[in-house]
């Protein structure tokens, strides 16, 4: 049952403005609970069908017996009104120009999966950066820009220095290499910041090339660095099993004769472990190695420490016997964020230093955040969890908003390029980072779609330094004002979350549905105000985008405009269902055969609205936007969001969501912990 249009037009709408961006969007239909991570339990099954809202209606029993409960909500809610107001005021006009300002004030830190400090969102002067506490080539990391205590202004001397640093790193396919640009790689020259392989084998293939280029100018060391992560087990077994045509193939050439070519295998989890007492040319010693490989199940990885210690190790052994160093790294996520903090910098100047190449046998970023997720059912509860990895960006800093509308992201939507670090690593030591196919079955909302390359090329990500990059961001009016909205809008921020994090699951039982239904009706005010303060901002600087060089950044405003917009219709949609459903609920039966339980209902999106006469003509702007962004981007990440997005519909709706019956007794053994990938 739609609201009134008249009056709610002017509510929830005010005065129309033109926006656009887009929408990520988080997996609809999976058992996730409140805050995304997991499914909520059950909370009982009561009849065959289930008209509860019926009952509550008409039962004078049940009217008697929740008139307390009744003074109760009214008084939670106030409760949670206030402390949002306190947490997020009322936003004015004359802030906008705050928001949107070139980064003069703090910037905020990095994204964390548990909740982040309450400093999150202090303000900081633009001419600061962050600095390393223990070495001046240890770079501070996030996937937002982060600025420490330790932060010293830049001179004018040193900015003018770091607007002289090397362009983006290149982006090609392995057919576009030829045997001279392999020779151009070597010797100093950049290396290539993402080639696109179909299989490891055409990686090998590469990869083989590379080390018979090297051999050609004198003798190699081969250091292998694996990543101990339970989700490496499978490639660690696929990799060994092809070592063997690799190494055959370089026996079979004369350079790689007389001992020229040595390996090392090392590994990676929380701690770094070496598994040959030397380095050495003996195949089946290498494949021993490998197959000493534990795994590592407390889901560290310590991967850019690891290559320091690996590359120091055996510095004394490359050195003497005047060998060039190839380190493979070979591992499906980007890395600990504080392990990239410490060590990234101090990692490529360590490589440069030893003659090191680092090359890359890794996994696409996911675009626009830092995290892909992985779907794993508990064998005792059925519970589905969703574990995150670390899996991108592929910019220096988070470009795209963090938020699906409703909640965290989810999604593993494409981004077409490596994580930034592996990247940049490459780029800078000359190597190459091979981005192999995603095929993990069980990643959440996997995309497997594949860009154009050539289409790509002007939207390369910028690999310099992210001292440089922050520094540069925070003397732009549109970057700096994009890039905070992107944390103003941050779901990882416990404080912003309170409203920016709408519930997506409700429970079976009267009272409390209601009192979840009251609390998020309370809060989708909020919410859409502060939208309102986002998309003005947003609109008072848009003069800006035209004059944006960069096609990168063009595209990241394009979308963000659609998507706060885009948000806006979903939140005022989602509150008049809610409202419609307190009327009128849905039936659904309490078991399904053959032994499912009706656990909680479940928000899921559509494309048919309640709300069609009110949110028309905002529907057909927001369309008219994220065609824009299909037209203006086509066939890049960016275009294929708007197209998630407008597939994805503006509506929602409340679905039943079952559960495997746990069997009697199932509950007597402890739990299985939930594994760490």
């Amino acid at each position: 049952m739609a609201p009134s249009a008249a009056k709610k037009k002017r509510k929830f709408f005010g005065k129309k403005r033109a926006a656009t961006a887009e929408a990520s969007s988080a997996p609809s239909a999976e058992s996730v609970g409140e805050n995304g991570a997991e499914a909520e339990p059950s909370d009982g099954q009561t009849s065959a069908r289930w008209k509860w809202l019926k009952f509550f209606a008409f039962s004078k029993d049940t009217k008697s017996r929740t008139s307390a409960f009744s003074t109760s909500l009214v008084t939670h809610i106030v409760i949670i009104m206030v402390l949002a107001f306190l947490t997020l005021p009322p936003l004015e006009k004359k802030e906008l120009l705050t928001l949107l300002s070139p980064v003069s004030e703090t910037l905020p830190e990095e994204l964390e999966e548990m909740p982040l400090a309450d400093s999150e969102f202090t303000l900081t002067d633009s001419a600061t950066v962050a600095t390393s506490a223990s070495a001046a080539s240890a770079e501070v990391f996030s996937s937002t820009p982060v600025l420490t205590s330790t932060a010293q202004a830049i001179s004018d001397d040193m900015a003018a220095e770091m607007s002289d640093m090397t362009p983006a790193a290149p982006s090609i396919s392995l057919n576009q290499l030829g045997s001279d640009q392999l020779m151009s790689v070597m010797g100093g020259s950049k290396g290539v910041g993402r080639a696109v392989v179909d299989s490891y084998d055409q990686a090998f293939d590469q990869l083989t090339q590379e080390i018979l280029a090297m051999l050609r100018e004198g003798k190699v060391l081969a250091l292998w660095c694996f990543d101990q992560s339970g989700s490496m087990a499978d490639d660690q077994k696929v990799i060994r099993d092809r070592l063997e045509r690799v190494y055959t193939e370089l026996g079979l050439a004369e350079e790689a004769g007389d001992g020229n070519l040595k390996t090392a295998i090392t590994s990676f989890g929380a701690n770094f472990m070496i598994h040959t007492r030397e380095p050495t040319d003996k195949l089946e010693t290498i494949k021993a190695a490998i197959d000493e490989i534990p795994v590592d199940g407390s889901g560290e990885e310590i991967t850019y420490l690891a290559l320091a210690n690996a590359i120091e190790q055996h510095s004394s052994f490359a050195r003497k016997g005047k060998r060039q160093v190839a380190v493979i790294l070979v591992s499906d996520e980007s890395g600990n964020r504080d392990d990239i903090a410490a060590h990234l910098e101090a990692t490529i100047a360590l490589a440069k230093k030893n003659r090191c190449r680092i090359y890359t046998l890794g996994r696409e970023a996911v675009f626009g955040y830092p995290y892909a997720h992985i779907s794993w059912k508990h064998p005792q509860t059925y519970v589905v969890h969703y574990i995150p990895v670390d899996r991108g960006p592929e910019s220096a800093y988070a470009e795209q908003l963090q938020t699906e509308g409703f909640h965290r992201r989810y999604d593993s939507h494409p981004s077409g390029y490596g994580p930034f670090e592996q990247s940049r690593m490459a780029r800078e030591t000359g190597g190459i980072f091979f981005m192999l196919p995603n095929v993990e079955m069980d990643v959440v909302s996997l995309d497997t779609r594949r860009y154009r390359l050539d289409a790509m090329d002007l939207y390369d990500p910028d690999l310099r330094d992210r001292r440089t990059i922050m520094y540069e961001i925070g003397k732009d009016t549109l970057r700096s004002g994009l890039t905070n909205l992107i944390y103003e809008m941050n779901p990882y921020n416990e404080e912003a979350a309170k409203i920016i994090v709408m519930r997506s699951h409700f429970s079976i039982i009267p009272a409390e549905f209601i009192s979840q239904v009251q609390i998020e009706l309370a809060k989708l005010t909020i919410y859409m105000n502060y939208l309102d303060r986002m998309r003005s901002g947003l609109e008072d600087v848009w003069n800006l985008r035209d004059k944006e060089k960069e096609p990168r950044w063009q595209a990241n405003a394009d979308l963000m405009r659609a998507q706060l917009l885009c948000y806006k219709i979903r939140l005022y949609e989602y509150g008049s269902y809610l409202q419609a459903f307190v009327e009128n609920p849905k039936s659904a039966e309490a078991t399904k055969p053959p032994n499912l339980d009706f656990v909680h209902w479940q928000l899921t999106r559509r494309q048919e609205m309640i709300t069609g006469e009110v949110t028309a003509e905002y529907v057909k702007e927001a369309k008219q936007l994220f065609a824009a962004v299909i037209e203006n981007h086509p066939e890049t990440p960016w275009a294929g969001r708007a197209e998630k997005e407008m597939s994805s519909g503006f509506g929602v709706e409340l679905t039943a969501e079952y559960r495997e019956i746990i069997p009697p007794g199932g509950g007597d053994e402890p739990l299985i912990p939930v594994p760490k990938l």
